[in-house]
């Protein structure tokens, strides 16, 4: 009976400390990517898209709960190949940007010309070990290959 109530004990005891550590953090940051321009007083989920053409313009809205706590980000779009046994990973696009500290948003576009599933993330300068804010997207050709002739969709 004694194990019992000690081996419950320590079931509970375990459970408890290790749940201590799992609360939800909210994100510092959102990220809004869209194939037309987008701005704090424009945006809609109608919008938003994930998938892209080589190419395109892919335009971008970061929004802050607080404002920038620096004059300067890191905007950087990281290509990922998973057909590898290990994800193979590149960057693709890197960018430095100077921001207005007072302003709760920041919003421009960049190009990818390479068909791929990429990671947009965003770092704020006083931290690069930890991103800001990250946002997925895939790019897609519209020209394909068969046996060596290239065909538009």
């Amino acid at each position: 009976m004694k194990k019992i109530i000690f081996i419950f004990f320590l079931i509970l005891s375990t459970t408890f400390l290790l749940g201590w550590g799992w609360k939800k953090k909210e994100p510092k940051a959102f990220v809004f990517l869209s194939d037309q321009m987008i701005t704090p007083s424009n945006v809609s989920a109608k919008m938003l898209k994930d998938v892209y053409d080589a190419g395109e313009r892919i335009n971008y809205l970061i929004f802050k709960k607080q404002t920038f706590e620096t004059d300067q980000i890191r905007l950087q779009v990281i290509k990922v190949e998973p057909k590898y046994p290990f994800y193979k990973v590149e960057v693709a696009y890197t960018k430095d940007l100077e921001i207005d500290t007072n302003k709760y948003f920041l919003f421009d576009y960049f190009c990818i010309h390479q068909e791929g599933q990429y990671i947009l993330r965003v770092f704020e300068y006083t931290d690069f070990d930890r991103p800001l804010v990250e946002g997925f997207f895939k790019v897609e050709s519209d020209v394909y290959k068969l046996d060596g002739k290239e065909f538009k969709q």
